[in-house]
């Protein structure tokens, strides 16, 4: 009978790494369901303040649901997925505590580390088949043809 097991995990030696100042993170080696289903919620929540916004709040208001996904709403995605799939890093605050790994810090690192992570992990992503774009009316943010996710 198959058992559910923790993900394994790799160690990435970012960009900012120094020898004076080695940076590192260790990310889970396989999505879960949860991971992926948190992210896209977090990129619906954006989808939702969009459409509200959109609409002025009123209702009837026609408003064109958008063919691309959008900045925020990719953002938000990769945030939440990264802080998801992070396990542990070495980053440290001014008195030298280790920073919580969530959606606040991953905002704080420097793009190249996140560029560097997110491209690993992006490999990890369950992807919907290109063909079957056609029937969504967005790409999916774990799509293969989604070129904004690719950074």
């Amino acid at each position: 009978m198959p058992r559910l097991r923790a993900a394994q995990t790799e160690r990435l030696t970012l960009p900012s790494s120094t020898e004076q100042e080695p940076a590192w993170a260790e990310i889970k080696t396989r999505a879960t369901h949860g991971d992926v289903s948190v992210a896209q919620n977090a990129m619906m929540q954006i989808s939702l303040a969009d459409f509200a916004l959109l609409g002025n709040g009123q209702q009837g208001m026609p408003v064109a649901p958008q063919a691309k996904l959008s900045e925020f709403e990719t953002s938000a995605f990769q945030n939440v997925f990264l802080a998801r799939m992070i396990v542990d890093w070495n980053f440290t605050d001014e008195s030298g505590e280790k920073l919580k790994i969530d959606r606040r810090s991953i905002e704080l690192l420097d793009a190249q580390d996140v560029d560097h992570i997110w491209k690993r992990v992006q490999k990890l992503l369950p992807g919907r088949p290109q063909k079957d774009e056609a029937n969504f009316g967005k790409p999916s943010p774990t799509s293969t043809s989604v070129g904004a996710m690719d950074r």
